[in-house]
């Protein structure tokens, strides 16, 4: 039965839509209905007596002609000279008046010449400010246009040594880009050139993704997978982009169909160059079906006078001159065709994508080749592909049959792929929220997972609310341990395995895990009396587990060097065992709610209840037949929409090796080469289940992580993938403070500013009388030289954006009396909030069974007792064990000055003395010098959630690992 997921994307309800840096755009800012890209550049001239000004002399002609008289779209993409033009204003505020769009402001590249095409900028201070201010959320960005590419090809080939950690390749390739971002203002699109669009949506300062398809570049069905993916995980709509260029040339019309150039390296610009018109509308067509919200070519538009200026470099990217007699190209006229069609029909729909392809977030998977590289088979750019690596290239090629290919040949194969089972498939990584899991019906686990508790929850509640989860034996391994997949076998070659009493032959050696654990498992493959695949029954669905380590034959099918030749395919040394390969296929069909027949790509969206757009289209160089068949309900009525076919007469409309081809005529049933057809059917919806909206997973106010600091906190963050789904901000000691000078502490605070996380510094460690900070004067510190350090840290927490910081006392003088110190430290804390307060810092008190006042509750007196504003108690939940107070006794400390909660246990040895080692409140595993790791008991834990309503919780133990992070979240939050 096909799962439908029928609602589209709403940022607006997402829980980053309020945290992100920037507001990004939702439906209602582009008027319910896809919008159309535009206007590359304007004309530009020196201003007379100003070194260097330009002047733009064409903005509303251009405009009028764009947007009025030929009806192209209302999305202006312009230069980045277009910003530095004195006149830029009144770009900005003609593009305000008339209602259009600012988009991806495009040319940046990072060690170019500043005054080139392609250029080295920075935006102009402010400018993103000023942007919004006028246009609102109708500014979409400065361009991070093919910068993953480039990354690849020219930065991450120089890292010596080249990290073999895929998590320090991320951090790497974060480093790169945080610099970039930076120098363009974090007010961001990005126009992605492999697949690594996750980790720009995740930075929570890019408005709209999309890709530049067509080129030399990869296939669209391949990034718009990624971008999509990224797109729902992360809450950012994405746009739609095809290329006039490809690796031999461009197109471009002249005045005259016959003009024609070729410039000094063999690359021609013409009709009969670059892209041909047929790929061109198919991509354009599909993105609409990708519920895309803006569509549109790069260039091309208009015809152009004279091949030769443009060899000569008189005419740049968008510069036509337009006048009254000049027109559009077959080009543009397809653009203005989908413009007309878009306002007639609105809309897609819902894209049917009920398959998540799920990667580890350190990954970093690109397509085996592309253009950016001659390397092959690499992820990051830097490290060789693993066996995990070509699981995925394998399961996407079941999805795409052949898309490796997309860019290295002229009959322009592979840019789309046909689709056995429809265009479906979402990438998505594994920090993938729960809400957003519960979109997929069917989730393919990929790669190898760097593993986690909280993804394997996930994984269990997807399946426990009725998806399927397909994943093979490696990662069942580090997911599910208790399954005790174990004792690896050989198989060779011509080994028969067992599919639902058909008989597979495998053509390949490949080996098997034995299971001897699993719960409930169902074998459905089988092979010399051992399963070789089980089906998991887990509530409404089910988990189906390969025992094949990653469902691959054992030993690469061809070794050596392989070289990336265009015209050539890429060999591949991994692919799928037949029988993975047949239950995938089973797994598959059952989500089609259409099919159309063999050979061609189709892509589904879901308009209204039993109202579906269909778009076919036929990849190939000849005619082909299809049919839909509806899998989901009776098939009530099918209507084609129709397309303008003026392009088929073009010359240009097919790939250079077929131009002088004869055009196939095409029936009712037939599509013909190269083309599209779209279709509105009507079903009656009886075999589907119609999928909840999910209500996301807020994170709760006021929670807070200690980290330990190696480098960076930015990094130590990025190495928590899901952290801002459960924490509000995090808890440093203040050595990391004191340590990092103001232009360092400056890159922090922004970087912190931009996540909307908030930091409290804890003191609480150099509070020891000696040797850091003394609020006595007795052991040779007297009490101002601990004052004068701390207002340089004070200075420090301002800069940090620090208002909240963690302070405890420590052990008293000797012979000194309690009321003594009562008096003294009295004193002390009252100048020190004195101090703090004229930098905006409030100090929180905790309480330290070896420190004065020794217990909780003569601590919550002394700072009652202080009594003064910015000053607060707080509660150590593991210090009150550590003092052998009680933690079911919390109540009494209810009182308003009690506004933080600090979470950790100590840990007990063999002779029952507890040490402070801030070990997680759920417990840890005991080491051969402690035996006894204490932990929170049920109802402790069920005292503790109640008290901490409305604190400030600070999950505040040392923690050795994300697993630990997440123990303790489900202990204290009932809903995590």
């Amino acid at each position: 039965m096909p799962t439908i997921y029928p609602h589209e994307l709403e940022p607006e309800s997402y829980p980053e839509y309020s945290r992100r840096h920037v507001q990004v755009p939702t439906w209602n800012t582009f008027g319910g209905v896809p919008q159309f890209t535009i206007l590359r550049s304007f004309t530009q001239e020196l201003v007379a007596n100003r070194t260097g000004n330009i002047r733009l002399t064409d903005i509303r002609e251009k405009l009028d002609a764009y947007v009025d008289r030929f009806r192209l779209g209302t999305v202006v993409w312009p230069h980045t000279h277009t910003v530095w033009a004195e006149n830029f204003p009144d770009l900005v505020e003609e593009i305000r008046r008339r209602g259009l769009y600012l988009f991806d402001i495009w040319s940046y590249r990072p060690g170019y010449m500043r005054n080139g095409t392609l250029s080295n900028w920075r935006a102009p201070a402010g400018m993103p400010a000023f942007l919004v201010e006028r246009l609102g959320d109708r500014f979409l960005g400065f361009d991070n246009g093919e910068q993953d590419g480039r990354y690849v090809s020219q930065y991450a080939v120089q890292q010596c040594p080249s990290g073999a950690d895929r998590r320090r390749q991320y951090l790497h390739f974060h480093r790169h880009f945080r610099q970039l971002w930076d120098n363009i203002g974090n007010h961001i699109a990005t126009l992605i050139s492999l697949c690594y669009v996750h980790y720009f949506l995740k930075e929570g300062n890019h408005l709209i993704a999309g890709a530049e398809t067509a080129q030399g570049l990869p296939n669209s069905q391949i990034y718009y997978a990624f971008i999509r993916g990224a797109g729902k995980q992360y809450g950012v709509h994405w746009f739609g982009n095809a290329s006039v260029w490809n690796r031999w040339g461009w197109k471009v019309y002249f005045k005259s169909d016959e003009a024609e150039a070729v410039n000094k390296d063999g690359r021609g610009c013409g009709p009969r160059w670059g892209t041909s018109l047929s790929l061109m509308k198919r991509l354009l067509y599909t993105h609409w079906m990708y519920d895309c919200v803006l569509l549109g070519f790069e260039n091309g538009w208009f015809r152009r006078p004279d091949p030769e200026d443009v060899l000569r470099g008189e005419f740049e990217m968008g510069t036509d001159l337009i006048g009254p007699s000049d027109s559009l190209s077959p080009l543009g006229e397809i653009q203005a065709a989908a413009k007309r069609f878009v306002e007639t029909h609105g809309r897609a729909g819902s894209m049917h994508a009920p398959v998540a392809v799920l990667l580890d977030f350190f990954a970093g998977w690109t397509m085996p080749r592309h253009l950016y590289a001659d390397r092959v088979y690499q992820v990051w750019g830097a490290r060789p592909y693993d066996v995990g690596d070509h699981l995925t290239h394998a399961i996407l090629s079941l999805l795409y049959p052949g898309y490796e290919d997309s860019g290295f040949y002229e009959d322009e194969r592979a840019f789309l792929s046909d689709t056995p089972y429809g265009d479906c498939a979402d990438c998505v990584l594994s920090d993938v929220s729960a809400a957003v899991l519960a979109r997929y019906s069917l989730i393919i686990v990929a790669g190898l997972l760097t593993g986690s508790l909280e993804l394997a929850d996930k994984l269990r509640a997807a399946a426990r609310d009725g998806a399927t989860v397909f994943m093979t034996a490696e990662n069942a391994k580090i997911l599910y341990p208790e399954w005790n997949i174990a004792d690896l076998c050989m198989f060779s070659d011509g080994t028969t395995v067992s599919v639902a009493g058909n008989e597979i032959t495998e053509r390949r050696c490949f080996e098997l895990y034995r299971a001897r654990r699993i719960p409930r498992a169902e074998e459905i493959a089988e092979c010399e009396g051992e399963p070789a695949i089980v089906s998991i029954e887990i509530g409404t669905g089910r988990m189906i587990v390969s025992l094949s380590p990653f469902g691959l034959n054992s030993e690469p099918i061809v070794k050596g060097r392989f070289t990336n030749e265009v015209n050539r395919s890429l060999p591949r040394p991994y692919d799928l065992l037949d029988h993975v390969r047949a239950i995938l296929h089973q797994a598959l069909i059952r989500e089609r709610i259409f099919s159309v027949g063999e050979g061609l790509g189709y892509t589904v969206a879901r308009k209204t209840d039993g109202a579906y757009h269909i778009a076919v289209y036929n990849n190939s160089n000849e005619t082909r037949t299809f049919q839909i068949v509806s899998h989901a309900g009776e098939l009530l009525d099918v209507v084609e929409l129709k397309l303008d076919q003026s392009e088929k007469s073009a010359v240009g409309y097919r790939p250079r090796p077929f131009l002088d081809d004869a055009m196939d005529a095409a029936g009712a049933d037939s599509i013909a080469a190269g083309d599209i057809r779209v279709f509105q059917a009507e079903i009656r919806e009886a075999s589907v289940r119609l999928m909840r909206k999910p209500d996301p997973r807020r994170p709760p106010a006021r929670t807070y992580m200690r980290i330990g600091v190696e480098s960076t906190i930015e990094d130590a963050i990025l190495c928590m993938p899901t952290f801002f789904d459960y924490f509000s901000g995090i808890l440093v000691d203040w050595r990391f403070l004191e340590s990092r000078d103001r232009a360092q502490l400056e890159r922090d605070a922004a970087w912190l500013f931009r996540q909307r996380c908030d930091v409290i510094i804890d003191f609480s460690s150099g509070c020891n009388l000696f040797p850091d900070f003394a609020f006595l004067d007795s052991a040779g510190i007297p009490f101002y030289e601990t004052m004068e350090r701390l207002r340089t840290l004070f200075e420090k927490c301002r800069l940090l954006g620090c208002a909240r910081t963690v302070f405890s006392l420590h052990r008293g003088a000797n012979a000194w009396s309690d009321r003594r110190l009562s008096h003294v430290f009295g004193s002390a804390i009252r100048d020190l909030c004195a101090v703090a307060s004229t930098y905006g810092v409030d100090i929180t008190l905790q309480h330290h069974p070896r420190k004065w006042p020794y217990s909780a509750e003569r601590t919550f007196a002394f700072v009652s007792e202080v009594a003064r504003p910015g000053l607060e108690f707080g509660l150590n939940v593991g210090h009150v064990r550590l003092g052998g107070e009680s933690v079911s006794g919390l109540a009494d400390f209810g009182r308003g000055i009690c506004r933080m909660v600090l979470l950790s246990m100590p840990q007990t040895d063999r002779f029952g003395q507890r040490y402070d080692v801030h070990a997680p409140v759920s417990g840890r595993s005991a080491s051969n010098q402690v035996d006894v790791s204490d932990a929170l008991t049920d109802e402790e834990a069920s005292t503790l959630r109640e008290f901490c309503t409305n604190r400030t919780v600070v999950f505040d133990a040392d923690y050795a690992s994300w697993d630990e992070v997440y123990r303790d979240l489900q202990m204290i939050n009932a809903d995590a």
